[in-house]
């Protein structure tokens, strides 16, 4: 059960780095294992920001995401009927 959750959530992540930053590649995102400075840097060179701009582009994404990983994770409690 765990590791299947933390294949969804690493999925998810994927997904959410492609469709948030539409200027990386899927090679990108695979080369990235994990690597958040890499993605940062991945970041300032496709939109031409700095390493500062691009940290915060993906704290604001990270924060973002687990939001939406929190509420549908609750989503499915509740439907469930548990607490």
């Amino acid at each position: 059960m765990l590791v299947h959750q933390q294949r969804t959530n690493h999925s998810a992540f994927n997904a959410g780095i492609l469709t948030t930053f539409g200027k990386l590649s899927q090679q990108d995102i695979e080369s990235l294992d994990g690597n958040s400075e890499r993605l940062e840097t991945l970041i300032a060179e496709r939109y031409g920001s700095s390493r500062e701009v691009a940290r915060n582009k993906v704290e604001r994404f990270r924060f973002e995401l687990s939001n939406g990983l929190a509420n549908h994770n609750q989503n499915r409690i509740n439907k469930r009927g548990g607490s």
